[in-house]
């Protein structure tokens, strides 16, 4: 029977198999890459039919985790000169440093690790992504980024880049499209010794950063005259991880924002603000995805005759009802908000289509919130939250979901409301009368419901990677 199915759909059941729709090449974990590879070795030892279709996809995505005991370092490469076809497949590579004791940290294990990277690199030059962590970028390391024609993604994380004053990055002659810089300690350098050469970067399309890195760039943005990211459609600045004191980082976001005037795409992590200062109008026409606290929702005001945001999530509170500067464009929103907004808020994107709201009482002020204040939000989603969130008829996913201020409280809630399974049907009857599109919901209990043929049923989510 296999032999009467095309080889190209075999192929795209052995992708699905491999990535459960996802491709995720960049996780480092051992549980997914473990997973990964458990699910096609099976398929390659089938028959040769199946291993000359599925074998290529197992050496797709390759991992290596150096250790100076035990490395498996060997073992990729070992399999790739016994058979030189197996180059060709690679299309992406994740480097790790783990050392196993705190002896392996010195220079010289570091110093090891760094060449086994370039021997596996030696061995597949035609791959399109790179992610190194914890990795020491030696000069020969150096040289193979800057001068693979084929490198589009490179991922630099919490790795020594000026060690010993070796060298700073210039990808200037590249042909990377999506850049990821990000450490754990805001004290360690810049790995751009001119922010000119970050910005000489004209095909960047996507560009990852700490907070630390952000503001450095920023900063030397102010000093000096740098062309503009015509190019850039995606930027994230994200919290450095592993580091004490991580929270509530402030960076200067609107000079950057001037420099890239085309981007579509702006995700500003949870915990990272804005320098109150550095807030000003800024029309951004082409947004269509914004994830950004209140006050930056607020003074990106896009022009109602050109672009329109579809993806809105607004970090922290809102202070401010701000939906109505999007009229009728957003599709999916999601806002940490007191339920005696959520009405007016909606109100003005009647065209949504998934709606994640994170609720707290109406006493929104206070700073001691108790458990008599946390009682309301169930209870208004009990009683009013189907007949305020009726004018969305085109809504197929909803969430609603506690603040983190009243995530302590969810037990005790749960208990004094008896919040049941055979009571939250009686919440998704009202939903389903009054959302006709209506899919998917969670409710403060976290539990999800999906709506099959035979109605509303609990689907467990799963477990963590």
């Amino acid at each position: 029977m296999s032999d009467h199915v095309p080889p190209e759909l075999w192929r795209q059941i052995f992708i699905i198999l491999r990535d459960e729709g996802d491709d995720h090449w960049q996780d480092l974990s051992k549980s997914s890459q473990h997973q990964r590879r458990s699910t096609l070795v099976p398929i390659v030892l089938t028959r040769r039919y199946f291993r000359e279709i599925a074998e290529p996809l197992l050496y797709e995505h390759i991992v290596l985790y150096l250790q100076k005991k035990g490395s498996r370092l060997g073992t990729v490469v070992d399999a790739l000169q016994a058979k030189e076809e197996r180059r060709k497949w690679v299309k992406t590579a994740v480097a790790t440093w783990r050392p196993t004791s705190r002896k392996d940290g010195d220079d010289e294990s570091r110093n090891e690790c760094s060449i086994l990277v370039e021997t596996a690199l030696a061995f597949i030059p035609g791959i399109q992504g790179l992610r190194l962590f914890r990795t020491l970028l030696s000069n020969e390391v150096y040289q193979w980024i800057v001068t693979n024609p084929n490198l589009r993604t490179l991922i630099l994380q919490r790795c020594d880049f000026t060690q010993k004053g070796r060298h700073k990055i210039d990808l200037a002659k590249s042909n990377i499209k999506a850049l990821t810089l990000t450490q754990s300690s805001p004290f360690l350098r810049f790995p751009f010794g001119e922010v000119s050469k970050l910005f000489a970067l004209q095909g960047l399309t996507e560009l990852t950063v700490t907070a630390p890195f952000f503001d450095h760039i920023t900063t030397l943005l102010r000093a000096f005259p740098t062309p503009k990211l015509h190019g850039l459609r995606k930027l994230t600045i994200q919290l450095p991880s592993g580091s004490p004191g991580t929270r509530d980082k402030a960076v200067h976001l609107f000079d950057f924002l001037a420099h890239s005037p085309n981007l579509t795409h702006l995700l500003v992590q949870a915990g990272v603000t804005v320098h109150a200062e550095d807030i000003s109008i800024c029309t951004m026409d082409a947004l269509k995805v914004l994830q950004a606290p209140s006050e930056v929702v607020v003074a990106l005001r896009p022009d109602p005759n050109a672009g329109c945001i579809e993806t809105l999530t607004v970090n922290g509170p809102l202070k401010e009802m701000t939906a109505y500067l999007f009229k009728g464009t957003i599709r999916h929103l999601s806002l940490d908000i007191g339920i005696d907004m959520v009405s007016a808020s909606v109100l003005e994107c009647p065209e949504l289509l998934s709606l994640d709201l994170r609720l707290r009482p109406e006493e929104r002020a206070t700073n001691l919130v108790t458990l008599s204040h946390a009682v309301a939000v169930p209870i208004w989603v009990q009683t009013k939250a189907a007949q305020e969130l009726a004018s969305l008829s085109h809504l197929k996913r909803l969430s609603l979901q506690l603040c983190t201020e009243l995530s302590e409280h969810r037990a005790a809630l749960g208990i004094i409301l008896q919040n049941t399974e055979k009571r939250e049907r009686k919440v998704l009857a009202k939903f389903e009368r009054t959302l006709p599109a209506l899919r998917e919901v969670r409710l403060t209990s976290e539990r999800r419901w999906r709506i099959f043929n035979e109605g509303w049923e609990v689907v467990a989510d799963p477990p963590p990677m």
